[in-house]
């Protein structure tokens, strides 16, 4: 077993695909349904890691309008040949029922290409259509000149299972198409599921990784190797390469137990305290002929439970190759003396200060001229939003409800921590019930907690705070507002619980609203699933369609100490 306490890349980021380029490591994973599409790291040390860019962040490159939560981008694959980088993704637009009874046989996941010769320059090619068998493409560029790709195939009827293996096709570079026969290659290792395919050659044997067990708890990474690309593959001797599930006979009861029930308060039962971190779906890349890593994905549940607020994250492991061309994860019974444990730096870019901030956090006054920073993202598309430098302030213009997966207006960071404050002051002056604007913690449109300005016909502005439990709406009990259109919004999350603060015309916070339930939040207890953890950010929402502004002027984000 596998315990990840200090991923390299925390807060939503997952599917992680690692990329070497000479010195450099570049790792690319998954936005699903957050615009710009893709992100990708660099590091040179596999412990420093910086975000170099979001490549699809164009709407001829990527269109997020109608998907729903979770879906969009999943698992990309990018990877470098004769001087250009290739990424490979999917675009889910369908993948889920919206009830237990029908929990969506059918998944809609077409596959696409775009290249480029640097990632700094962010000039990428129109995206070329590969197929729509199945998700997590990846390419595989071998030393006879060929490129393959690999993807998992779904396969709707679900007999014996969705996930019915990994297949294989041929690319043209000069027809920029899938060429000759599908093969399907891989139909998985006894413990199912299997998807996040990635191959690699080593010695005459051609490697295949995947993923399996599902994207909880009993995540794993798995290998088989063949002498062919074509297979059959054999299953590592030690399968699974690498899972942080426990294996105990009680735990797997339970999981049962839990996969057939609707009530997802039973997700967190109290013998689960000391739960392990789920671990899964990895790449890996050499670092000498013995020694390569491993990235991979993996998710830390706060403490006394098992939701993982944060979504999922990428951490690091390293691998040696023994003398059965083989390779193993390096426990710490089989440590050598050169084969240290990958220490943490992750850093935000915090646009108000000369270097990088290591503590997580940043505050964001909206007067830099290159744009907002960085790290916040849009919901399926890029708003209706206008930065005025000058001042510092970010105006968004109203669109659809809090519930819209076509048209909202919202920019947001995920939260890659459990105990944080986020803090902002806004300008805004409502004139209808069904204009809104403030401070929002969500997990997606079913799930989200909505701290907000609105108009009563009898008390002119009110604010309140908004609900979003299991797709059930639950009305606040509004208060006049009293200070005049300025407002300042915060919230306080610790945990499995968080609060809503509003500042009064003294400066003073004071609480509003009842304790927000955080562990709703979590991937754990989204339906079927989520994959995207907690995000916090601001939004302006307008029903009747004229598109009223709201004036941000701030917007904080900070970890808190934990108690």
């Amino acid at each position: 077993m596998t315990r990840i306490q200090n991923p390299i890349l925390p807060g939503f980021n997952p599917d992680p695909s690692i990329c070497r380029v000479g010195d450099d490591f570049y790792v690319a994973t998954s936005t699903f349904e957050w615009f710009p599409g893709v992100q990708i790291w660099h590091s040179q040390n596999l412990k420093d890691w910086r975000l170099l860019t979001r490549p699809l962040n164009e709407p001829r490159l990527l269109n997020l309008r109608g998907v729903q939560s979770s879906a969009g981008i999943w698992a990309p694959c990018l990877s470098f040949h004769d001087g250009i980088f290739y990424l490979v993704y999917t675009v889910v637009s369908k993948w889920r029922g919206e009830t237990p009874v029908d929990a969506g046989c059918f998944k809609d996941t077409p596959n696409f290409l775009t290249t480029t010769n640097s990632l700094e320059n962010g000039l990428w090619s129109d995206p070329v259509y590969l197929n729509a068998s199945g998700f997590d493409p990846s390419f595989f560029h071998d030393d006879n000149g060929k490129t393959w790709l690999t993807n998992m195939e779904w396969d709707y009827r679900g007999d014996p299972t969705y996930f019915s293996g990994i297949v294989l096709q041929e690319y043209s570079k000069a027809k920029q198409m899938l060429v000759g026969p599908v093969r399907k290659i891989f139909t998985g290792s006894p413990i199912g599921r299997t998807e996040g395919p990635h191959v690699y050659k080593r010695n005459g044997w051609y490697y295949l990784m995947t993923a399996e067990g599902g994207t909880s708890y009993e995540h794993a990474v798995s290998l088989a190797r063949s002498k062919q690309i074509t297979g059959p593959y054999e299953i590592h001797p030690k399968n699974p390469l690498l899972q942080s599930f426990e294996n105990r006979t009680e735990d797997k009861k339970l999981l049962l137990e839990l996969a057939g029930s609707s009530d997802n308060q039973v997700f967190f039962p109290e013998h689960w305290y000391s739960r392990p971190q789920r671990a899964g779906h990895g790449s890996m890349c050499i670092l000498s002929e013995k020694e390569w890593a491993l990235v991979h994905l993996c998710g830390r549940p706060i403490q006394g439970s098992i939701a993982c607020t944060r979504g999922r994250e990428t951490a690091v492991q390293r691998i040696i190759w023994k003398e059965d061309d083989w390779p193993y994860v390096v426990d710490e019974e089989e440590k050598e003396n050169n084969l240290a444990e990958f220490s943490v730096s992750f850093t935000w870019e915090n646009e108000n200060a000369d270097t990088q901030s290591t503590h997580f956090s940043f505050t964001d006054t909206f007067n830099d001229p290159q744009g907002i920073n960085p790290h916040f993202r849009f919901l399926r598309h890029r708003p209706g939003m206008r930065q005025d430098s000058d001042k510092g302030c970010l105006y968004l213009q109203g669109k659809e409800s809090p519930v819209s997966e076509i048209n909202q207006s919202l920019v947001a960071v995920s939260v890659p921590f459990s105990d944080y404050r986020i803090e902002t002051r806004l300008h805004y002056s409502p004139k209808s019930f069904q204009q809104m604007a403030g401070l929002l913690v969500r997990y997606d449109e079913r799930n989200q907690y909505y701290l907000h300005i609105t108009y009563d016909e009898l008390r002119g502005c009110v604010i309140g705070v908004l609900r979003f439990i299991k797709g059930v709406c639950l009305y606040p009990t509004y208060q006049v507002a009293k200070n005049a259109d300025e407002y300042r919004f915060a919230a306080e999350i610790r945990g499995l619980s968080g609060q809503y603060f509003y500042g009064d015309k003294q400066g003073k916070w004071k609480e509003i609203g009842p304790e927000l339930d955080m562990r709703q939040l979590s991937d754990e207890y989204t339906w079927p699933e989520g994959f995207t953890g907690t995000f916090a950010g601001m939004g302006c929402h307008d029903l009747t369609g004229k598109g009223t502004e709201a004036m941000f002027t701030y917007f904080s984000m900070h970890e808190l100490q934990h108690v």
